[in-house]
């Protein structure tokens, strides 16, 4: 080989390696860049998991009061390298899935991984986290408990 065919090869490998290597979202599918694939993710309220998403399952829960509000919750996806994150881009969403109406859901402006949870009535439901791209599912949790409870924990919610 000649020295000019020896630069052109080495060239296009030390461009490979810094192409692969400088990935700015490693979480990103390999195949399309538009589409996140999370292996789990978390429910982190007042800075600890309170639910856990992960191999499949879902652990853990929300508990609030009836006609209370639970303080902001969290979600962040969980990377295959044990990163938590949230996606970046308008075309990004994440939607809550109630089971049934013994609570709400309230996000304010701002606030697009992040809700609160009202108790309306006392009893067990469940929380279906979905992240959602361009009006699809990328990725779906299986439920979450929720358990609304007469003296339940939260702060007094005005209707």
């Amino acid at each position: 080989m000649n020295r000019v065919t020896r630069f052109s090869i080495l060239s296009i490998i030390l461009l490979s390696f810094f192409a692969v290597s400088c990935d700015d979202n490693p979480v990103k599918d390999d195949n399309d860049n538009d589409h996140y694939e999370p292996t789990g993710l978390v429910l982190v309220q007042n800075g600890a998991e309170i639910a856990i998403y992960t191999d499949g399952e879902s652990s853990g829960g929300i508990e609030v009061g009836v006609e209370k509000e639970t303080s902001l919750i969290s979600v962040r996806f969980i990377a295959e390298d044990g990163d938590r994150f949230v996606p970046e881009g308008d075309e990004f969403s994440l939607e809550l899935e109630r089971g049934d109406d013994i609570f709400e859901i309230e996000q304010h402006e701002g606030e697009d991984y992040e809700f609160h949870v009202i108790g309306e009535v006392e009893g067990n439901s469940s929380l279906t986290v979905k992240l959602m791209h361009n009006g699809h599912a990328d990725f779906v949790a299986a439920p979450f408990e929720v358990h609304v409870e007469t003296d339940g924990p939260g702060e007094d919610h005005a209707h």
